[in-house]
């Protein structure tokens, strides 16, 4: 079994949500952390999970343009989860409620932390925390 195929197996027994959510979710955690992040340290995210693409391609498309303080209101009516917060949305379509965000974002890290040690959980814990 494929690194990418693990995460996903880990992401429905620890969130208890389908396959299809795993993969859609991951990829939108995964979009996000490599436009928020140097090329260099994204490359150490994908080299700890080979074939990281796959699972990105399969994130819902979705744009959210909402910055300054729309942004912080929304963030504190969605229980404070920050930067994610424009996430709720792209969640939605696939069928998770905002309580999943951040059970979602910890069962990211710790595979990946795992897979690609402390490093690669350090760098994507800057940008999906």
């Amino acid at each position: 079994m494929s690194e990418a195929e693990n995460l996903i197996e880990h992401l429905v027994r620890e969130l208890d949500i389908t396959a299809s959510q795993a993969e859609g979710g991951a990829g939108l955690l995964l979009c996000f952390a490599q436009q928020s992040m140097s090329a260099a340290d994204y490359e150490q995210i994908a080299d700890a999970i080979p074939a990281i693409s796959d699972i990105m391609n399969k994130a819902p498309r979705f744009e959210a343009k909402v910055t300054g303080p729309a942004r912080a209101a929304i963030s504190r009516a969605f229980g404070g989860l920050g930067g994610l917060t424009f996430l709720v949305g792209a969640f939605a379509l696939l069928g998770l409620d905002k309580t999943k965000l951040p059970p979602f974002v910890a069962a990211m890290l710790s595979f990946f932390g795992q897979a690609g040690g402390a490093k690669v959980e350090s760098l994507l814990r800057a940008v999906l925390r």
